[in-house]
């Protein structure tokens, strides 16, 4: 079996009037034997004017929380497609 492996970085800029978030992420896929295993990360890299008031604790269980609801989605929509073949 050939094992492919592939990553995938993203950088996500939020402007605001007077405010600026930005998250830099990874997303690193691997073939795990029966699927595709995702491993991903998130960091806060910048917060400017009224953000930064807002402890980057704080955003960064957000953040988490956010993707691992999108992940979470993405699981169950795949389950069902699968369940229905």
């Amino acid at each position: 079996m050939v094992r492919d492996q592939s990553a995938a970085s993203f950088q996500l800029v939020n402007r605001l009037p007077g405010a600026t978030l930005t998250v830099a992420g990874r997303f690193e896929f691997t073939d795990d034997g029966i699927g595709t295993c995702v491993v991903w990360s998130a960091e806060v890299v910048e917060r400017t004017g009224l953000i930064k008031m807002v402890p980057k604790a704080v955003l960064q269980a957000q953040i988490e929380a956010e993707l691992t609801g999108l992940w979470n989605g993405v699981r169950r929509k795949l389950d069902e497609t699968l369940a229905g073949s």
